[in-house]
């Protein structure tokens, strides 16, 4: 499993929903980010870096828009979790609610 073998996973939800548990080590990214504060908060992520995307679950579309704006910015191995927070939560994998490296 990618979380297992450390890929980064991003949450591309609001503000609150991410507060209210998100997947353990997940950074924060606001997909309603600007494509220069996302590339700001990425600036020592290197772009090859494998980053998967995720938000809610099949019926949000935010880790989509912030999977294209990463892709605009260079970054070439974004992957989106479908699934997402939903799907996680409910298979019992870690979470946490701690605030994460990287903010919004």
């Amino acid at each position: 499993m990618k979380f297992d073998q450390g890929v980064p996973f991003v949450d591309a939800r609001e503000d609150p929903e991410y507060e209210a548990g998100h997947i353990r080590g997940a950074r924060h990214m606001n997909a309603a980010r600007s494509p220069e504060e996302i590339q700001l908060a990425l600036a020592h992520t290197p772009k090859d870096r494998e980053l998967i995307i995720y938000c809610d679950g099949e019926e949000c579309g935010a880790s989509t828009t912030l999977a294209t704006k990463l892709q605009g910015l260079g970054f070439a191995n974004v992957q989106i979790f479908f699934g997402g927070w939903t799907e996680w939560k409910n298979a019992g994998l870690p979470t946490s609610r701690a605030s994460s490296p990287v903010s919004s």
